[in-house]
C-alpha cells in the first residue's frame, strides 16, 4: 500500500510540475520574437547592442523561456503589466529579453496604439537596460 501511495504522490508531483511549467511561462509570440530579432539585427540599433553587450548574439539563439524558476523571477517584475500588455520572455545566449506589447481590444473597429518595450537582463537576471519604441 505504501508503494502505491508513493507512486501516486510522485505522479501528482510530476503532473503538477508539468502543468505549472506549461501555464507559468508566457507562450511564444511572433511579434515579440520579431522585436528581439530586430533588436539583434537592425543596423540602426548597433549602438544599443554595444551598450548592453549583446553584439555577438545571433537570431538562431532565440528561445522562449520555459524554465519555471526564471519565469517566476521575471513574473515578479512583469505580472502587473499583463492585463494591458502581452509580455514575453526570451533567452538568447547568456542574456534574457523581455518584451511588452500593448494588447488590442476584442472590438474589430478599435485599435490601441502606444509604445512597446524591450528589456535586457544578464544571465543572472540582473536588469541591464530597457528600451521603448
Amino acid at each position: 500500500m505504501k508503494s502505491i501511495s508513493t507512486i501516486l504522490t510522485t505522479v501528482l508531483i510530476l503532473f503538477f510540475g508539468f502543468f505549472q511549467t506549461a501555464i507559468g511561462c508566457p507562450e511564444e509570440n511572433s511579434i515579440s520574437e520579431k522585436m528581439v530579432e530586430n533588436f539583434l539585427t537592425n543596423p540602426n540599433l548597433s549602438d544599443l547592442r554595444l551598450e548592453v553587450g549583446v553584439t555577438n548574439l545571433s537570431t538562431t539563439q532565440i528561445q522562449v523561456v520555459d524554465n519555471q524558476n526564471t519565469c517566476n523571477t521575471l513574473d515578479d517584475e512583469f505580472d502587473s503589466y499583463k492585463d494591458k500588455y502581452i509580455v514575453s520572455y526570451y533567452q538568447v545566449g547568456d542574456f534574457y529579453f523581455v518584451t511588452q506589447i500593448l494588447k488590442q481590444p476584442n472590438q474589430v473597429d478599435r485599435v490601441i496604439t502606444g509604445l512597446s518595450f524591450i528589456y535586457v537582463y544578464d544571465e543572472n537576471l540582473n536588469f541591464i537596460k530597457g528600451y521603448s519604441g
